[in-house]
């Protein structure tokens, strides 16, 4: 990996910790909704956490013939250790791109497109003033 594309993982992994603080200590299955009017939820799901490293989703979701469609989705990897946000894949309603597998980049030019929207979307999310309403599960 080059040292800008280290620099940019590292930069997004501050942006969000900025947005979810707590994040090192969310268990897997925990999920937080965020809210800035009249924008777009944004959905953060923990898919796991083991050790130093904890997955998770971040989705803004739409309404289409009564379902609920992801758009954007991403998951991402945090380093805690490394303190890097490292993006294993991305999904819209029109394509699905995966750039990591377990720990190992299997694209490398995916990744760094990935990077590069994820540092664009967390500053846009910052931006626009999402703020924690509750963790999911209290929701009704």
């Amino acid at each position: 990996m080059h040292d800008a594309l280290i620099k940019q993982c590292q930069a997004n992994y501050k942006r969000l910790l900025a947005l979810l603080p707590d994040v090192q200590s969310m268990e897997g299955g925990s999920a937080v909704k965020m809210k800035a009017e009249p924008f777009m939820d944004l959905c953060i799901d923990v898919l796991w956490q083991k050790g130093t490293v904890t997955n998770i989703s971040m989705a803004h979701y739409f309404e289409q013939n009564g379902d609920l469609v992801p758009d954007p989705d991403m998951e991402v990897m945090l380093m805690h250790v490394t303190q890097m946000a490292l993006p294993v894949h991305f999904q819209d309603c029109r394509v699905y791109r995966q750039c990591m597998e377990g720990t190992v980049i299997i694209d490398s030019r995916e990744f760094a497109g990935q990077s590069s929207f994820l540092s664009r979307w967390l500053r846009n999310i910052k931006a626009q003033g999402h703020r924690i309403i509750l963790p999911s599960s209290q929701e009704s």
